[in-house]
Parts: C-alpha cells; structure tokens; sequence
C-alpha cells in the first residue's frame, strides 16, 4: 500500500524552528484553495498541517517566510496526544520529505534612484 501526499499551497504562518530530542523540527501550516467556487463565490480553502524534521526544517525556515507558494511531498500520519487536562487529541499532518519553495508572497515592485541609491515603493512615485 502506498501512502503519499502532494500538496501545494502558501504557508500561512513564519514556521517557528523547535528542538526534540536533539533534532531540529518545524511545524507549519498551508492554505490550499479548492477548484470551485462556493454558492458565496468564494473559494474553500483547507488548512494542511505539516512537519519536517533535521537539517531541511533548519533550511526551511530560513528560506520559506509566510505568503510563499511552497510544495510538500510525504505521507500523511496520525498521532494521539494527551493534554494537560488529561483529554485525548487525535491529530493528522503530512510528514515532509521534500519540500519545493515555487513563488515568493508577491511584493510591491521596488525602484531604486539611480543617483542617490534610495529604494522606495514603485507606487509611491509621482510619475
């Protein structure tokens, strides 16, 4: 049986880099919108967890920032958890194998002045 997730959408959150065991581990979030419009004329959108683990979680938060369009390749896993309270979670996430940065969250368009190297917003010229 074959357990493999492709999964392309934008991290919604800067991933936050934490320490188990000695291993790097970075726990985030992408938001992929659905083919279809909804009766609102909206798009639904789901939320994937994920987790990657070692030096590619290190690289990943370096590189990766939130609104970036990024591309995962793992498998789907479920975990149980207990809390504080004593309540059993239940919990799915992709865990990532490879990951694929495929646009940056799109800025404002920079200019810079030739003469005085200033850079400023290409909106905010008076052209």
């Amino acid at each position: 049986m074959q357990n493999q997730a492709i999964i392309t959408g934008r991290l919604t959150k800067e991933g936050d880099l934490e320490s188990v065991n000695d291993h790097s581990l970075v726990r985030f979030t992408l938001a992929t919108s659905r083919d279809y419009k909804a009766a609102d004329n909206t798009y639904p959108t789901d939320f994937i967890d994920a987790c990657l683990w070692g030096t590619p979680a290190e690289r990943f938060v370096s590189l990766v920032h939130k609104g970036d369009v990024v591309q995962i390749t793992g498998r789907l896993q479920t975990r149980t958890y207990q809390d504080a309270n004593g309540s059993f979670h239940k919990r799915t996430e992709i865990l990532v194998d490879k990951w694929y940065r495929l646009m940056p969250k799109q800025e404002t368009p920079k200019v810079v002045d030739r003469e005085t190297g200033e850079v400023s917003d290409l909106e905010d010229l008076d052209v």
